[in-house]
């Protein structure tokens, strides 16, 4: 059986590949804005940091993980700023990340006060 090769369909008008998202508003700050700066994808950012996989650069810029402190040093240096600087960046995300999760939770309260009678 012939296996589907995908590049296959790139001269079709209907095949198009999917755009890439951007991160949520709340996750353009700290990494992200230094990766964007640098103009690194996540997989350079990655390969940079000796990491396998563009996952784990990408819970670092959504403030799900936070770098180990062994390679703050390297993202450093990829970025072109102080390890300082670096730290500050991800408490940054960190905030803006609880503040999106507090305000869905508000939002979501509001919500079901407005729909139970008094």
């Amino acid at each position: 059986m012939e296996q589907l090769r995908l590049d296959a369909f790139a001269g079709q008008e209907w095949w198009r590949p999917l755009p890439l998202r951007p991160p949520p508003r709340w996750a353009r700050v700290g990494p992200w804005r230094l990766r964007a700066a640098r103009h690194l994808t996540l997989e350079a950012l990655a390969a940079g940091a000796g990491l396998s996989t563009k996952s784990t650069p990408l819970r670092w810029e959504r403030g799900a993980k936070r770098p180990t402190p062994e390679r703050l040093p390297v993202l450093a240096g990829l970025f072109g700023v102080p390890v300082a600087k670096l730290k500050a960046a991800i408490a940054e995300t960190r905030r803006a990340r609880e503040n999106e999760v507090a305000r869905r939770i508000l939002a979501r309260m509001a919500e079901r006060a407005r729909g139970c009678p008094p």
